[in-house]
């Protein structure tokens, strides 16, 4: 009996110790952390620069368990630049100004020609690449508006994109100097749900791809809504 007592004890005295932060990160956590890290294998040069290449902003707080909103709700809301809003009062005007659309839809079933020639000269093509990969840079927001759906449009309307699932594999390596291609489009249109895929290219070889779902909200009930028809004739499905 008073060897079963002792045992006892001392199980009553690690449990309790356990339950003390301090004491079991000293005597598990750290151990523990310390042999999974050299089980681990090292990480590749490429794999420290795409971590330093960006933060986990406020993410980093959500997995944490401990989010701190206050931080989320000081971050400021986006706005356009005076070279993104100088863009759509000016190349974007003009090229609504060009487009016939009865010939277009009904002569053609084509852009002209100038037309063509106008949308390349202007870098419409590239608006979201990075400026050092011969973009314009523009933001997420600067893309949707001239598209003809700012801000301001989707919160008229009480409705708004949000992420419901992202997926990423790296195939192959890059190196910082690599001259990269982004390739982005609608690949679905569903009742509520679009799914966008992204590609990045080496050359001709296809190094990363990506899948974003993103579902049509309503933002006063907080549940999915049917995508409206307009907004699918802006974004249409490329195969």
């Amino acid at each position: 009996m008073l060897t079963l007592a002792l045992i006892l004890a001392v199980v009553l005295v690690l449990a309790a110790a356990a339950n003390i932060p301090f004491i079991r990160r000293k005597l598990v956590t750290d151990r523990v952390l310390a042999l999974y890290r050299r089980i681990l294998p090292d990480m590749s040069q490429t794999e420290k620069e795409a971590i330093d290449a960006g933060t986990v902003w406020w993410d980093g707080d959500l997995f944490s368990g401990r989010p701190d909103f206050d931080k989320l709700l000081a971050v400021p809301e986006p706005r356009l630049s005076a070279e993104e809003q100088a863009f759509l009062d000016g190349p974007v005007e003009e090229l609504c100004a060009m487009c016939n659309d009865w010939q277009i839809t009904h002569e053609l079933q084509d852009l002209p020609p100038h037309v063509w020639q106008y949308i390349k000269d202007q870098g419409f093509l590239g608006m979201i690449i990075p400026k050092k990969y011969g973009g314009l840079g523009f933001s997420a927001l600067a893309h949707s508006t001239a598209l003809g759906f700012p801000e301001t449009a989707y919160l008229a309307r009480g409705q708004a994109w949000v992420v419901r699932t992202h997926e990423i594999e790296y195939l192959k390596a890059a190196v910082l100097g690599d001259r990269l291609r982004i390739e982005t489009r609608v690949a679905t249109m569903k009742v509520a749900n679009s799914l966008r895929k992204t590609e990045i290219l080496l050359a001709d070889r296809l190094i990363c791809r990506a899948a974003t779902d993103w579902v049509y909200f309503d933002l006063a009930r907080g549940r999915p809504l049917r995508i409206p028809d307009d907004l699918r004739a802006a974004f249409p499905i490329e195969s």
